[in-house]
């Protein structure tokens, strides 16, 4: 009897440290879940929470592994919270786009968890529905591409699997206004913004039948400028012609149809003689200053002149000549035979001369005699072939006592040009 009590004892000893252990075990972990919990229903702050666990005595190392996990627990609890927060925040300033992600981030173990999933399918339909109100009012405006790039960072964002519907739908509302824009400039004649509008669909696009539009209407924009500058160039207005073509350059680029053109034009401009290479001239003939005048007092941008002084003997008619190679490239010639200003008073019989012109050795021009009080005499000359142009002073100077004679002749504003004739 008395073995019996001793092993009773014995078993009371080691037992009643284990019933005490256990009931430490399950008060502490339901002291920890009444931390998270309390925390989780917002009847106490995250700090609170942490002090709390933090507070909790124990030197058992199962309840310290369990206390530590409800740290971490309560951390990812918190972050669910901060989300949720954000969330709302997001929410109620109508940014539901912004407000989903982190609708979708508040745990399972969250008090508004179930709050968030409404929400999360709220948002989804509001944004979508903004989404929409948005991008109208853009195809409203005619603002096509803005319009699709709002239903493209929508779905970045969230699709219902809509969108990409209404992206095509005001892409083909897109491309028909632009290509009608396109059809109404050409119409207009307005190549520029035509070829602008056909480089953007491209672009867009990635359609290859746009290039086969923009070199149609780069090739009316050609054909159209040169037949105006062909206008232009037949009624002697140059620069007109040369900005035109210049101008569809612009818009179509170095064109050779085009760089052809503007030489054709250039071919058939005047061109000063006095301005081309002399091929021979004899050392008493020079250019026309712009200071010289004519027996009116009339003055002239170019020129050829005679100079010659005689001397104390009678002298018969000499003559003076300069020569070009024209290359058959021209056919007038239009100019004047003049007296200079300075022998306006004392060229007559005695200090006299005339001009004469020659094609290939062929005369073409003679003027009559010039001398004092003979106004200045115009001549325009068919040179149509000429490759030598020859012009001939004749010049005349019979001293009186010891009164040397002084004769100057100007061949003025002298014209070589082609005659237009129409593009084949």
């Amino acid at each position: 009897m008395k073995s019996k009590v001793i092993i009773l004892s014995v078993l009371c000893v080691i037992t009643l440290p284990l019933l005490y252990g256990c009931t430490t075990v399950k008060q502490a972990k339901e002291e920890t879940e009444n931390y998270v919990e309390s925390y989780n229903s917002g009847s106490i702050d995250y700090e609170a929470a942490v002090d709390g666990l933090s507070g909790i005595e124990t030197d058992n190392q199962e309840v310290e592994q369990y206390i530590t996990q409800k740290k971490a627990d309560l951390a990812d609890l918190r972050k669910s919270k901060l989300n949720y927060d954000k969330a709302e925040e997001l929410y109620n300033s109508e940014k539901y786009g912004a407000a989903i992600p982190y609708y979708e981030k508040v745990s399972v173990n969250d008090t508004n968890y179930d709050d968030s999933q409404n929400k999360i399918k709220e948002s989804e339909t509001k944004f979508i529905e903004m989404t929409v109100a948005e991008a109208e009012i853009y195809v409203k405006d005619k603002k096509y591409l803005k319009a699709i790039d709002v239903y493209k960072s929508a779905m970045k964002v969230y699709d219902d699997g809509s969108l990409s519907g209404k992206i095509e739908d005001v892409e083909k509302t897109y491309r028909d206004y632009m290509e009608s824009e396109a059809a109404s400039y050409e119409k207009e004649k307005d190549w520029s913004d035509a070829i602008g509008i056909y480089d953007e669909l491209e672009n867009y696009f990635k359609d290859d039948s746009y290039k086969v539009k923009k070199a149609e209407t780069k090739n009316e924009c050609i054909n159209a400028a040169i037949d105006k500058a062909e206008t232009h160039t037949k009624n002697n207005e140059y620069d007109t012609a040369k900005k035109v073509i210049n101008d569809a350059i612009n818009i179509v680029g170095k064109d050779v149809e085009l760089l052809d053109e503007l030489e054709r034009i250039s071919s058939f401009e005047p061109v000063s003689l006095s301005d081309l290479d002399e091929f021979y001239k004899d050392s008493d003939i020079h250019k026309w200053a712009g200071i010289d005048k004519d027996n009116t007092g009339t003055s002239y941008s170019s020129g050829i002149l005679l100079s010659e002084s005689g001397g104390y003997m009678f002298s018969d008619s000499e003559s003076s000549e300069i020569e070009y190679l024209l290359g058959g490239k021209y056919d007038k010639l239009s100019g004047k035979v003049v007296l200079h200003y300075d022998c306006k008073d004392n060229a007559e019989s005695s200090a006299a001369g005339k001009v004469k012109i020659y094609g290939d050795g062929e005369l073409l021009y003679s003027s009559d005699v010039v001398k004092s009080g003979v106004l200045p005499q115009n001549f325009d000359l068919n040179i149509t072939g000429v490759n030598r142009l020859k012009i001939e002073f004749i010049w005349m100077l019979t001293p009186y006592g010891f009164d040397m004679g002084q004769i100057e002749i100007g061949v003025v504003t002298p014209i070589v040009q082609k005659s237009y004739m129409s593009k084949k």
